[in-house]
């Protein structure tokens, strides 16, 4: 499964909020759109008050949606009962500088409430000493995640490792292995460059069943466990770009 994120052509929009899935067995794209989502709730200090939401999929059996709270390192997974059309017009039809808006005619559309099953949800360790960030409640481990937040040089370099069932000096021992691009089975989920430089976020995920993880609808399918990590990165991708935190060192190139 070859993933990319998908960034217009002006100058203007240059974070990317649009992504898609492209199966290469049999050729199936899937959309997913990345928005924020604020839902104030006064004089409380609970999580989900200002998310991401990581929402799509192709709507066979359901739509999917991967909450994402970085201010309180916790996400959830859930099921969607339709299209997401908030989160898609957050992310393409409110930042679309283009004033031809076919799928949303008017500049606030009014949308029909959905039906939202949570599935999963857990929390995931934001790098500080170590490189690698964790997501316990799957056993995924993401390594080079400190540099990754700090450098866009080091984008190509991202790998999300499977650990279930391993011990954890196992564990210690493959997250700071040093990077190869040589096949490893551990290996779920990897950033790549294909050529397009810093432009873009593209990454190869792994299709069908992993064991230790969420089923996928088939062998051409991403698990949607799998959706968990890559929403975490693709938001803090985002935050990195609108907060400057890399400074001016990715100047010129979208994020």
């Amino acid at each position: 499964m070859f993933l990319d994120s998908q960034n217009a052509a002006s100058l203007e929009r240059v974070i990317a909020r649009e992504y898609t899935f492209h199966s290469l067995e049999n050729g199936i794209d899937e959309n997913y759109y990345l928005g924020a989502v604020f839902d104030p709730k006064p004089l409380s200090n609970e999580s989900y008050q200002y998310f991401h939401r990581f929402s799509g999929g192709s709507g066979k059996e359901h739509y999917v949606a991967v909450d994402v709270d970085l201010y309180n390192n916790v996400w959830r997974l859930s099921h969607l009962n339709d299209t997401d059309k908030q989160t898609k017009w957050s992310a393409k039809g409110y930042t679309d500088f283009n004033p031809r808006r076919d799928d949303f005619p008017t500049p606030h559309p009014r949308f029909q409430p959905l039906e939202i099953t949570v599935i999963k949800n857990g929390t995931f360790e934001n790098p500080t000493d170590d490189i690698y960030m964790t997501i316990p409640e799957l056993d995924l481990w993401v390594a080079n995640m400190w540099d990754f937040t700090g450098s866009c040089n080091h984008e190509p370099f991202l790998r999300v490792f499977n650990m279930n069932h391993k011990t954890l000096s196992e564990k210690q021992s493959i997250v700071n292995s040093k990077w190869t691009n040589k096949n490893d089975d551990s290996v779920v989920m990897r950033t790549t460059s294909f050529g397009h430089g810093r432009q873009r976020l593209d990454m190869c995920v792994r299709q069908g069943n992993i064991d230790g993880l969420g089923s996928a609808m088939t062998q051409q399918h991403v698990p949607e466990d799998l959706l968990v990590p890559f929403a975490i990165i693709a938001v803090t991708r985002l935050r990195v770009r609108e907060t400057a935190m890399r400074g001016f060192g990715c100047a010129g190139f979208a994020a």
